[in-house]
């Protein structure tokens, strides 16, 4: 059933206001009626209206001020003045001011029915006129919501339309929930309080739920729900007026946006609700866009997840087939290598006892035992790389295990001029591994960059440990060691841990001591990690989880 047009009488003789509502009343509209002109202000500031008929003359406020504060509200109505005296110059001040008609008392009702119905048919044809612009206005902005990158970003400029159209004070957009029933606010704007759901909350029931399920919009004014949809505002409900529509594409709801205005201020009016309609329309195909592209980006980051974790997994097939090969071949060489290596060493070291190493027979004796020794040392790398870890593990002191291999490349370190900072704390908690494997992790990276300052430069060996909760106890153990080297350069950095790999010249180094650290701390269920700058140095980060037990006391 269409509303009634609404009229705001402005009289301040009773008898004639009571008389003006009575007519206007018989004739089917809705009447108010305002004894002066503060009156009818409050009135206009509260409500719309389709037609103000107005007095000239009031006992506080002139009738023209009134009329002026009418024509300044959003969709001001038409105006009918009635006069008393009438002049030409109040005629030409009330054209001046857009007033649509005047009549004169003694009032003809016959004259004033014909006036009321002719001044609200040009209130339908202004309000259709401002429908068409506020819709081409709608066009308009629905060609900006295409250019949001997110779904946030649309729902944004979607409220930002909705506030100018409708000149809301708070409002909300909820979506369709994916995973489970009801209605997930993605949205909040303007006025929040315990009572508006914050973005995230999921509803099931309520006003925005009746509208996302029947998909039909509704307007709230005063307590008062258009049309009755059996449904109550909550009991705390402060607002003073609301729209909630159904954002929809063809058959289907994809969410509700609600509007609303305070308590005083102007209430929503089914003009309000016909334009934030189209504005829903513009918005449903713009959502359901953008919900398909961030279904598409979803897609596209799982399958490259997907194709990430295949690779991964490829590449730790190849390692593992590396590994098994160089399991294979570690022990050939054990039997088929070593023993012959043995017999050529032994011999070449009698027979520099015969042969001085200034003569030509010494000095390629001397080639042969260094690169027996070279031999050997890569055999060896190789069966210890090969080698599962099957040692015995106890709680042992990291510092401990620092020292003793800073002891054994400590004339390296000597002969090339470096400078060793110790930096440990008072205790450490105990870790839980094998003695001899750790000490060789920790004497490969000293070994390691001894060898990076040939020239001279500063090693600093710190320990510390780590809390991953403030207050609850360390839970690792963390190791650095840090030189002042070269550094490694960033294309090598991704490839020090494989096997193989070396970046030191040819003869110094086999490519496998990193590697054998990395088994080892994989082993202890621990980490290890490389930071380096070129010109500037590298530091080695390993880590081992804390043992249950006491803290025990650092090393010399």
């Amino acid at each position: 059933m269409p509303e009634k047009d609404r009229i705001l009488v402005v009289d301040d003789e009773p008898e004639q206001g009571r008389l003006l509502h009575r007519a206007l009343g018989r004739l089917g509209y809705a009447v108010e009626v305002a004894t002066g002109g503060d009156e009818a202000i409050g009135c206009l500031d509260r409500a719309a209206f389709d037609l103000l008929i107005a007095d000239l003359v009031l006992p506080d406020v002139d009738g023209l001020q009134v009329i002026d504060h009418a024509l300044q509200v959003p969709y001001p109505p038409e105006v009918i003045l009635i006069t008393g005296y009438p002049s030409l110059e109040s005629a030409q001040q009330a054209i001046e001011r857009g007033v649509h008609d005047y009549l004169i008392k003694p009032l003809n009702y016959a004259e004033l029915g014909v006036k009321v119905r002719k001044a609200l048919q040009q209130r339908r044809v202004a309000r259709e006129n401002l429908m068409l612009r506020e819709i081409a206005s709608i066009h308009e902005a629905a060609r900006a919501l295409t250019l949001a990158h997110t779904t946030d970003d649309l729902l944004d400029l979607i409220m930002d339309e909705c506030f100018d159209l409708t000149r809301a004070e708070s409002g909300s957009i909820m979506l369709v929930s994916e995973r489970s029933p009801g209605l997930v606010v993605r949205l909040v704007r303007g006025r929040t309080d315990d009572r508006v759901p914050p973005v995230g909350a999921r509803l099931t029931s309520g006003i925005a739920c009746w509208v996302a399920e029947h998909g039909e919009p509704v307007l709230i004014r005063g307590g008062e729900i258009i049309p009755d949809i059996g449904v109550r505002p909550r009991a705390d409900w402060a607002l003073g007026s609301a729209i909630s529509l159904p954002i929809r594409v063809e058959e289907k709801t994809l969410g509700v946006i609600n509007l609303n205005r305070s308590t005083g201020g102007r209430a929503f009016e089914q003009v309000d609700l016909n334009i934030a309609s189209v504005m829903a329309m513009q918005a449903g195909v713009s959502i359901e866009n953008a919900l398909l592209k961030d279904r598409l980006r979803k897609k596209i980051d799982e399958l490259e997840e997907a194709n990430r974790r295949a690779e991964d997994a490829y590449r730790q097939l190849l390692q593992a087939e590396k590994l098994s090969a160089i399991g294979l071949m570690a022990g050939t060489v054990a039997h088929d290598i070593t023993n012959p290596l043995a017999v050529i060493d032994g011999r070449a070291q009698l027979l520099m006892y015969r042969f001085p190493p200034d003569t030509e027979t010494g000095k390629s004796l001397e080639a042969i035992k260094g690169q027996t020794d070279r031999i050997s040392s890569l055999v060896k790398s190789l069966q210890n790389y090969a080698r599962k870890g099957k040692g015995e593990k106890r709680p042992l002191n990291v510092v401990d295990c620092i020292e003793e291999s800073f002891v054994l490349v400590s004339k390296l370190l000597y002969e090339n001029g470096v400078h060793t900072i110790k930096r440990y704390p008072e205790t450490l908690p105990p870790v839980l591994g094998n003695v001899t494997e750790i000490e060789q992790v920790f004497m490969n990276l000293i070994q390691n960059a001894g060898q990076a300052m040939e020239k001279g430069g500063e090693l600093t060996l710190s320990a510390e440990a780590v809390e991953e909760i403030p207050g609850e106890g360390a839970v690792w153990v963390e190791v650095s060691v840090a030189d002042t080297g070269p550094g490694i350069p960033p294309e090598a950095l991704k490839a020090v841990f494989e096997p193989f790999y070396t970046t030191k010249p040819e003869g110094k180094g086999t490519g496998l001591g990193l590697a054998i650290c990395k088994r080892i701390l994989q082993e202890h269920l621990g980490e290890i990690a490389v930071e380096s700058a070129v010109g500037k140095g590298t530091t080695f980060c390993v880590r081992f989880p804390v043992a249950s037990g006491d803290a025990t006391e650092k090393g010399p």
